[in-house]
């Protein structure tokens, strides 16, 4: 399934991957406070090749991938998803729905 940012930048994400308990945790405790699950997540939600394409995406001209960058990415990434597809909980909903701090 294509999920996309804001500024046009697309990625084909595994549908599968969204339906994980471990994902699901990972994003539960980012919404808790804990921004070192963020890493966890981003390679459950995108594999090791398409966190590769976000992080190029993303890396300013320091050559650092800024944190609150690729949390604002996967926010957007997953409010893309959601307007294309029903979540198999409410748990879902109510993660994806919250903007990261």
């Amino acid at each position: 399934m294509i999920a996309k940012l804001s500024d046009g930048f697309e990625l084909d994400i595994d549908e599968t991957a969204l339906d994980d308990m471990e994902l699901l945790e990972d994003f539960a405790a980012m919404n808790d406070g804990d921004a070192y699950a963020m890493p966890a997540a981003v390679k459950r939600l995108l594999g090791k090749e398409n966190k590769k394409k976000l992080y190029d995406h993303l890396r300013g001209a320091s050559g650092r991938v800024s944190t609150t960058a690729v949390g604002t990415a996967i926010f957007e990434l997953m409010q893309s998803v959601k307007a294309t597809r029903s979540f198999p909980s409410i748990i879902w909903l109510m993660i994806i729905s919250r903007r990261p701090a």
